[in-house]
């Protein structure tokens, strides 16, 4: 081939037209296939020919369109060409094809084919057939493939690597290498360690002595070993061992601190901390110049030498003995003493300057927290929380109000707060009354019981005149012949007064005291686990207050009949849990004079409270007429809560019962007050369950039963008849203390118709200094009872509610236990709850999607914004709460779940962020909650009427 064919022929590989000299055709040539011009111009040709495998002579015309080649060393090139160049596969070649010109060969044919994606080929072939061209993108510059869909990407070489054992080749060095080990290598043996061949001994050191002649003739001796001097080494060995001690006395000092800090570490944690972390104590400039100088006097005293024990010592150091000596030390030093004198000596001279008349713990806002107190006051007389919070935010919204200027610098921190509880003498105090209610809420409730209680216990004219003498009616006539008690007491004496209350009885009793070793981290009682002290079985406890007196005047032969029959106080009664599927052998081993009665659940439901009063009040009732001291016109007066069971509206069996045929005259007292005013409530319950205690000690001091108390070895039926056991005994060694008296008289069950005994009524919760009275705020003249002593005031709603009854409801089962039982009981069935004044359920919960955590917007959601509930606390119970507004943030949560809605509770003044789940809507653990709405105007007068 000429030099002018291969140069016209390169031209058209590379689309340059002809005008373009060809130095720089060449050039442009070298720069594109990645040559380095070298050598004479048709040397430089002939390298591109080689290059580029064009070795074609002729040439077929065709469209006009762009080449873009994919090989890599021409990538990026885009040329228009005149007239492409093709070569087809008959086309003569000078030298055989490498890999990548078979690809440029394969790709010249379809050189209109510019892109992969099928798309773009599908444009360029309809532009190609309308006789137009297609300019491709620079994306196509990057792949080409070919017709048959071969990569552009196969044009790039590809190193193979053989095997020089074998003839197979690979594409990887880690394929070769495997194979080489898998096909070649020698069979593996299994690796022993061998350990390393033993070091060579050290050369022995090089020792020389070298003599050395002065000039005067005497001659030197130097000994080196491994050329150095022998006195450096012994140094050097000397500084060594110097080293070593050095570093064996730190460790030891190390250690000995070490031990001291761990030894004082477990004397803290050892040390009982009652009332928390120790305070830190501060001193007046004044009291620190006072110790200086009583310590001063101490070091003086020659007689005294150890003045840290004589400073501790009361009888010489009596006012300051408690300030720690370490302490008085330092302030002794000269520099701290002149301080300290220069301090007392400003305070003391502040003091003598004053001429205001008033006390000078008033404060910066003197004003501001006058009133605020008056406000504390007023709040905590309703039984109302006061918090921290509280307090800075009500100071803050009396300051805007007086002095707005005043209230941006004012803060309210934990500082302002301490002295100001210093200033007015309050004090952060733990609940210590369980009620809900305070004492200026619960007087008028006892007094107008009292009231009630006293025109009960007064006798009427027709009972007056059956003490008449002959001839005589007339009530004044008829007095000076009543009794003495009976005039003092009225219509009931003290022996036919009796309350009956329910005590729950739990296994374990009064054991979470012990002595323990003082200093002792961990005190346990075995107990037998925490369901051992919790309710086991019920104890239906009743009492009078004194035993019956035999009659007056009475023979040999009523005496003898009095003490046969009497019963001085009724059965004790105890319910079980269960249906009493017993063995007969566990009824034989319960105490004769008990009256056991059975209950799935031991409530004192309606049926249980009938047979209470068949075989416990009843058997009393008889006994006292057997024994002469009553007759069948003895009246009992038996005081009651308002147990579900007691209630003549949900009961009347029972009520209908004791009025019937025991002749007795059921009493409520208010709800709520029974710690005030029931016996076993002040008192006597306590007094049987630590009876119980003693009598539990006393059965485990036997080594037999302590062994089985401690291996677990007791059955149910071993718990029960125990259980019963020790009720028996402590309810019979209850009755016959001489302090069932004082409860009655304490809770004013003892109510005296001439009102002597009004003083010996003591009531919890009586303010300091004030003295309780009820007879001072009585009734007008227009009551019935101005009329008729024997009119009862009627019980206003806040003493003795009603309750209707539930739907359904055959008065077998109990759905309200005493206030008194065990509320850690899985399965007592919690009180109704009620919607609030002016407000009524709603008939239908919210949605699921109201519900909805979401920090998108919610129509459903925002719908409830200002809707009020009902929500169940823990140990607070329901209070109503309104909805201020939606939660967005999902990091707070509630019980794991994340809040939704941010909820205003009056009981706490703050908003609080609640998860409502509807799960929960409408259920009684805590947790649920109720929609509230309000309620209408008639709906309202209906209920207030009712």
């Amino acid at each position: 081939m000429s030099f002018a064919n291969k140069v016209n022929t390169l031209r058209r590989f590379f689309s340059i037209p002809d005008a373009q000299e060809l130095l720089s055709a060449v050039a442009d040539m070298n720069a594109a296939m990645g040559i380095i011009a070298n050598g004479a111009l048709p040397a430089q040709v002939d390298t591109l020919v080689a290059a580029t495998g064009v070795c074609a002579t002729a040439v077929p015309t065709a469209a006009q369109a762009t080449i873009v080649t994919a090989s890599p060393a021409c990538a990026g090139i885009k040329r228009r060409a005149e007239a492409p160049f093709f070569v087809s596969s008959s086309t003569p070649l000078s030298t055989p094809l490498d890999k990548k010109q078979k690809t440029l060969f394969n790709a010249m044919p379809s050189a209109s084919k510019t892109s992969i994606s099928a798309a773009e080929l599908r444009k360029q072939r309809e532009l190609a057939l309308q006789g137009e061209s297609y300019t491709p993108k620079y994306s196509d510059a990057r792949t080409f493939e070919s017709e048959r869909g071969e990569s552009s990407r196969a044009a790039a070489p590809v190193r193979v690597y053989n095997c020089s054992r074998c003839s197979r080749t690979f594409g990887r060095p880690a394929s070769l290498r495997m194979h080489e080990v898998m096909s070649h290598a020698p069979r593996t043996k299994p690796k022993v360690f061998e350990p390393p061949p033993p070091r060579p001994p050290p050369p022995p050191p090089h020792v020389s002595v070298p003599l050395a002649v002065a000039a005067d003739g005497r001659v030197s001796v130097g000994i080196t070993i491994a050329g150095r001097p022998i006195d450096q080494l012994r140094a050097e060995a000397a500084a060594a061992a110097a080293r070593g001690e050095e570093r064996k006395k730190a460790q030891v000092a190390e250690r000995k601190r070490r031990e001291r800090l761990r030894e004082a570490e477990a004397e803290a944690d050892s040390v009982e901390r009652r009332g928390g972390s120790g305070k830190q104590q501060s001193y007046t400039p004044k009291e620190k110049v006072g110790a200086v100088e009583v310590c001063n006097s101490i070091y003086k005293n020659e007689t005294i030498i150890n003045k840290g024990a004589g400073w501790r010592d009361k009888t010489i150091n009596p006012k300051y003995w408690g300030i720690p000596f370490t302490n008085v030390v330092k302030w002794r030093k000269p520099d701290e003493h002149r301080r300290l004198l220069r301090a007392a000596a400003r305070a003391h001279a502040g003091t003598l300057v004053r001429i205001d008349k008033e006390s000078r713990k008033k404060g910066k806002y003197a004003a501001m927290e006058k009133e605020l107190f008056e406000i504390f006051k007023a709040r905590r007389a309703r039984g109302r929380k006061v918090s921290a919070r509280w307090l800075t935010h009500t100071a803050r919204h009396i300051l805007r109000q007086s002095n707005p200027h005043a209230a941006a610098s004012f803060k309210g921190g934990k500082d302002w707060r301490r002295r100001y509880r210093s200033r007015w003498g309050i004090s952060i105090r733990k609940k210590t009354n369980g009620k809900n209610t305070t004492w200026e809420e619960t007087k008028p409730v006892l007094q107008r019981y009292f009231r009630a209680l006293r025109r009960r216990v007064t006798l009427s004219e027709a009972e007056l005149a059956l003490y008449a003498t002959d001839g005589s009616t007339a009530p004044a006539a008829a007095t000076a012949t009543v009794p003495a008690e009976r005039r003092k007491y009225g219509r009931y004496l003290p022996w036919q007064r009796a309350n009956v209350d329910q005590i729950p009885l739990p296994f374990v009793n009064d054991m979470d005291t012990t002595y323990e070793i003082t200093g002792a981290d961990r005190v346990a009682i075995n107990q037998l686990g925490p369901a051992m002290s919790k309710r086991q079985a019920t104890g239906q406890t009743c009492i009078r207050a004194e035993v019956p007196p035999p009659p007056v005047g009475a023979d040999a032969a009523a005496l003898k009949r009095y003490k046969d029959n009497l019963m001085e106080q009724p059965p004790p009664t105890i319910i079980m849990r269960g249906k009493g599927n017993v063995f007969q052998a566990e009824l034989d081993a319960y105490p004769e004079g008990l009256v056991v009665l059975w209950q799935p659940k031991a409530w004192v439901d309606r049926p249980t409270a009938c047979d209470w009063a068949k075989k416990s009040w009843k058997k009393m009732v008889e006994a006292d007429v057997a024994a002469g001291v009553a007759d069948e016109s003895t009246r009992y007066l038996l005081f009651e809560d308002n147990l579900d069971a007691q209630c003549k509206d949900r009961n009347p069996a029972y009520t209908d019962y004791l009025e019937k045929e025991c002749r007795t005259d059921d009493h409520k007292v208010p709800p709520g007050k029974t710690d005030q005013v029931q016996p076993i409530d002040r008192g006597e319950g306590r007094q049987i369950k630590i009876y119980m205690g003693q009598e539990e000690d006393d059965w485990l001091e036997d080594d037999n039963n302590l062994q089985k108390w401690e291996n677990n070895e007791l059955t149910a039926s071993d718990r029960r008849v125990l259980i019963a056991t020790w009720f028996y005994k402590a309810s019979i060694r209850a009755g016959k203390s001489a302090a069932a008296r004082k409860y009655f008289e304490h809770a004013g069950a003892l109510m005296t118709a001439d009102g002597s005994d009004d003083h010996l009524i003591k009531l919890e919760g009586v303010p300091k200094g004030e003295t309780f009275t009820f007879m001072d705020t009585a009734t007008t003249t227009t009551s019935p009872a101005a009329d008729d002593p024997t009119a009862i005031e009627p019980e206003p709603e806040d003493v003795a509610p009603p309750r209707d009854a539930a739907e359904g409801d055959d008065g077998g089962n109990l759905w309200n236990l005493d206030e008194d039982d065990d509320e850690d009981d899985d399965d007592v069935p919690p009180a109704p709850c009620e919607p609030p004044a002016g407000f009524a359920f709603t008939a239908s919960p919210p949605s699921v999607a109201a519900l909805a955590f979401s920090k998108t917007a919610s129509e459903a959601a925002d719908s409830l914004i200002g809707s009020s509930i009902l929500f169940h606390w823990p140990v607070i119970g329901w209070h109503q709460g309104s909805l201020q507004r939606r939660n967005i943030d999902g990091r707070i949560k509630r019980g794991g779940e994340q809040c939704n809605f941010y909820i205003y509770y009056e009981v706490d003044d703050d908003e609080v962020p609640t998860a409502l789940r509807f799960s929960d809507y409408g259920g009684e653990d805590e947790g649920a909650w109720l929609l509230l709405e309000s309620a209408p105007a008639a709906e309202e007068a209906t209920a207030a009427e009712a």
